[in-house]
């Protein structure tokens, strides 16, 4: 058969996917990467039919390859820019869900800045094995001029347009159009069902002809089957295969492959193909190119028809997920945008730190890392990493906000603070409070930090127009070094050993900026006229029971059990059994829970709590709940697929501490507990008596609306779990009132229909189960309820994955009026996951900063009037990119702000910008900080003030140049 007339059209792309670690440490692993990357450099050019190979669409396996052979980086440029390697857009295949939405977009900027040094980005989104797919990701990848993806895991997206979740039959073709929740983005979308190694190992074992030639016959096979299997779904004429898979070397020999499969008439009668060896972008131009006439699909790709999804990898080995939280947010939420603005006003940006920091980070996002489905050994070294970047990130947010803070002078306070005191005055402290937030409606915000004082004196607080505060909390604490973590207090506090706590609410906080307060001493036989510094000693019994502790418009009251009741003045209605404990066991793995079919499930209902309150003050009163929660200590196996809760009880002792502030309906919960239990779930339970048909949470840039009953799965692959992903919070509301749980680091959680909950006193509607922690005995094993289809990686033994240690949780519960944006759910989540930071400006000195004058005691560098405009970053502009943006015309283009908004909600928006700086240029720009729109500056004379419209759903990003 000629080739011209053959109808269909094959794509050998040669790959690798390359797991960084796994069932092997990195190290380990890398052995094998610098073998294959060495036969690469040997032996891609000495075959000019080998089109070339694909490095998994990562470029830090560029880097880990150097750091053993840096002599060969020109080879790897040489082969790269002549697009005989290909690498990128990504840095590392992460898990999309557990990196943040900014996350995902250093990823692929760090991925584009070393694609860029070494000369050429693969422009595809390849995500071959990713565990799902957030909704957002074809906005974010068009954000970088990439306009098409290929996936294999997660489909049908859920909870969008695509009916199969609801139990329809699927007639989508394999290529079809994937559009973000606003319609302007989206991607030409490859759904692969046979997967990333539908052609791995097809020259393994060739058999020797007579005449010394060889004939693949694995090969063969496989690209027959691989063929067949995607005909019937596809509607392109064109057909990818993909020669690779998990740690394989190039097939050199798939070039004499390609040429038998094309001139043997017995296989073009079966598989009538014209194939070529060729690159993913030159198959998605091609396909691009055919113009077809597509259907648009929109949701999150977590659906398990085709292949498992392993949902459970949310909340396995949760200590890694919580590090990864405190990570993110010190890099997102201080460091970043802090020391941006401290080099404003001429202080340090250390760009190169920055990016180290972000660098350890993300080397703990691939999905076997943060998904916690790997060896001990593997999660051991995480734990590293994300200290090393944390180690980096908190000293740059510390340094900047000591840069601000020295320019702050205190010369006209000391003689404004000597008149008003008089003789009893002896000094005064500048207290500088940094706040990250930007929103113009007040929120949860609450000041707690440690500051430098002496212990024999007598203290009064005022705000920066001098007036006298009351509501405020000044603890006095002896020796840093009895705290928690005193080693990391050093760098601070030096010698000075003796410090404070101070608390106190955030009111009118100046946006994405600055205030000072001014802590003053006085004579210590003076005695202070403030009651603020009033508090129950910790460990004094209160009279708990019965009485009822009043925040803002809310009312708590405690059950014998631990658990609270919560009243809301403006809905009028109760929550009962508020932080109500749930334990369950845990068959599965690493991947997947696993109920065990008709288990009974424990509750703490049945404990009795001793319930005390530790702190009561202007602030807040905090009351510390100590249960002992009687569970099953291990799972029994009876036989190789059945297992059993143990009969013998261990005690879980749970310590909860519930704060209820004077000035907000937030309820802060903090729990403790060492883990002794094994193959177990442990949630916290929020009733809420409210019924929903959905939920709603906080996702990258966007609020997810997915229902309460699980997507309908006959037939599928792997069973639906209704365990799903949030970032701040989770909301259920029936549009009049609802019930928002906040959490710090703790990304699943599940709607329980309470009525299946027997011991709730109030069982109607939905209970928001939040999980705390999962144990799990093996790396991936069979015969379990959450996966049916066997096993998914090697029955490894994984005890570090059984989380036997100790565990602080951090969550909140917020009632509210209306649906979750009526009720700012998105402002008070934020404010209480990123919480202000405290600065004292005697600490300055013990600093090696540079030192900044001039500097104005109340700030806000950038304000916005929309509440329903979400900020997301604020940051330098990127120096490394600034070379690929030829549309820039600017001088020194490197040389601005970035500001980041999203818009979560169903309408546009119009949102106004303001600052008291004075920019160059503004624009409008892409992800990859390429300007797009030159915005006009309406306050050219004062300032700075921008109006920008923001679509649904839409991510806008800004540049602002000096």
């Amino acid at each position: 058969m000629a080739n011209s007339e053959r109808k269909d059209n094959g794509y050998i792309v040669s790959e690798t996917h390359w797991d960084r670690e796994w069932y092997l440490t990195f190290q380990e692993f890398r052995k094998w990467l610098v073998k294959l990357i060495d036969k690469l450099l040997e032996n891609t050019d000495k075959n000019p039919k080998f089109r070339g190979f694909m490095l998994d669409g990562q470029t830090l396996v560029l880097e880990d390859y150097l750091e053993i052979r840096s002599q060969n980086k020109n080879k790897l440029k040489n082969l790269i820019s002549r697009d005989k390697i290909q690498v990128g857009p990504w840095y590392i295949l992460a898990d999309e869900f557990l990196e943040s939405g900014e996350g995902i977009i250093r990823n692929l900027l760090l991925g584009h800045r070393i694609g860029y040094e070494f000369g050429k980005v693969m422009k595809v989104g390849y995500v071959p094995d990713t565990f799902g797919h957030v909704a957002q990701l074809p906005q974010i990848l068009n954000g970088f001029n990439i306009h098409s993806g290929y996936g294999f895991r997660g489909y049908p997206p859920l909870f969008g347009n695509h009916e199969e979740y609801k139990g329809k039959n699927e007639d989508t073709p394999l290529e079809h159009i994937w559009q973000s929740f606003n319609s302007k983005y989206k991607i030409l979308m490859l759904h692969h069902i046979t997967g990333y190694g539908n052609l791995s190992n097809a020259c393994q074992n060739p058999m020797e002809e007579l005449d010394g030639s060889k004939t693949y016959l694995s090969g063969i096979a496989k690209v027959g089957d691989a063929y067949h299997r995607l005909k019937s779904r596809q509607k392109s004429n064109l057909f990818l295969f993909m020669n690779g898979s998990d740690h394989l070397e190039p097939e050199f020999e798939i070039v004499d492959l390609i040429d038998f499969l094309n001139k043997e008439d017995d296989i073009q009668e079966e598989i009538p193909i014209n194939f070529k060896h060729s690159t993913l972008e030159e198959y998605f131009t091609d396909l691009t190119d055919k113009n077809l006439d597509l259907p648009t699909l929109i949701g999150e790709w977590r659906g398990s028809m085709y292949t498992q999804v392993t949902p459970g990898c949310i909340s396995t080995r949760m200590y890694l997920k919580q590090q990864n939280f405190e990570c993110q947010r010190e890099l997102e939420k201080y460091a970043e945008p802090f020391s941006s603005l401290a080099w404003l006003y001429g202080g340090t940006y250390d760009e190169d730190l920055v990016w180290e920091s972000w660098r350890w980070v993300l080397k703990n996002h691939p999905h076997d890392s943060i998904c916690g489905c790997s060896v001990d050994r593997v999660h051991d070294d995480m734990e590293s990493r994300f200290n090393w970047s944390l180690d980096i990130s908190s000293d740059i947010a510390l340094n900047a906000m000591g840069e601000i803070t020295s320019g702050i002078s205190s010369s006209n306070v000391i003689e404004k603070m000597r008149n008003e005191l008089g003789d009893n005055f002896k000094s005064i402290e500048i207290l500088v409070v940094f706040n990250p937030l930007m929103t113009p409606v007040d929120a949860h915000q609450i000041v707690e930090g440690l500051i430098q004082l002496d212990p024999n004196l007598k203290y009064r607080l005022y705000d920066n127009q001098l007036k006298e505060l009351t509501e405020y909390n000044l603890k006095i604490i002896e020796d840093y070094r009895n705290l928690p973590h005193a080693q990391y207090l050093y760098k601070r506090f030096k010698g000075n050993y003796s410090c404070g706590e101070l608390t106190l609410p955030f009111k009118n906080p100046p946006q994405m900026g600055y205030t000072t307060y001014i802590l003053a001493s006085i004579d210590e036989k003076v005695k202070s006229n403030s009651s603020a510094n009033s508090e129950i000693s910790p460990g004094i019994q209160g009279d708990v029971i019965g009485r009822k502790f009043k925040g803002k418009d809310i009312t708590v009251e405690f059950n014998p059990d631990g658990s609270f009741n919560l009243y809301h003045k403006p809905t009028n209605k109760i929550y009962y059994n508020l932080n109500l404990f749930e334990d369950g066991a845990d068959d599965g793995d690493e991947y997947d829970f696993a109920p065990l079919k008709d288990e009974e499930i424990y509750y703490s209902n049945d404990s009795i709590a001793d319930l005390s309150i530790i702190e009561e003050n202007n602030v807040r009163t905090t009351i510390k709940s100590k249960i002992k929660f009687s569970i099953p200590a291990k799972l029994i196996e009876i036989d190789a697929n059945t297992r059993q809760r143990s009969a013998n009880l261990i005690s879980l002792e749970v310590i909860s501490k519930i704060s209820v502030f004077k000035s907000s309906n937030v309820v802060e919960i903090t729990t403790e507990f060492e883990n002794t239990a094994k193959s177990h779930r442990l949630r916290a339970l929020f009733p809420t008596g409210i019924s929903s048909d959905y939920s709603y949470a906080d996702d990258h840039f966007t609020v997810m609306k997915r229902t309460v009953d699980v997507p309908k799965d006959e037939g599928w692959f792997q069973d639906m779990q209704g365990i799903y992903h949030q970032d701040t919070f989770v909301d259920i509301n029936n549009g009049s009132l609802g019930l928002a749980v906040f959490n710090r680091g703790l990304p699943e959680f599940e709607i329980i229909k309470s009525k299946d909950i027997k011991i709730l006193k109030d069982n109607k509607g939905n209970t928001i189960a939040i999980t705390l922690v999962r144990g799990v005995e093996w790396l991936s094993q069979r015969g379990h309820l959450g996966r049916k289809s066997g096993l998914n990686g090697p029955n490894l033994p994984t005890p570090g994955a059984q989380c036997q240690r100790k565990f602080t949780f951090e969550y909140a519960v917020y009632p509210h009026i209306g649906d979750w944006c009526q009720g700012a759910c998105y402002p008070n989540a934020m404010g209480y996951n990123a919480p202000p930071k405290i600065f004292d400006k005697k600490q300055t000195k013990n600093l090696r900063i540079t030192q900044l004058k001039d500097i104005s005691k109340n700030t806000s560098f950038f304000s916005i009037d929309n509440p329903n405009i979400i900020l997301s970053a604020v940051k330098k502009l990127d120096s490394h990119l600034s070379g690929n943006n030829k549309k820039f015309t600017a001088e020194n283009t490197e040389e601005g702000i970035l500001l980041r908004f999203f818009n979560p909600t169903n309408l546009n928006q119009v949102c106004n910008l303001e600052s008291e700086l004075i920019f160059k240029q503004i624009f409008k720009c892409n992800l990859l900080e390429e300007p797009e729109l030159q915005l006009k500056n309406l306050d050219e004379a004062d300032g700075t003030k921008i109006k920008f419209n923001i679509m649904s759903n839409e991510i806008v990003s800004l540049m602002l140049t000096k």
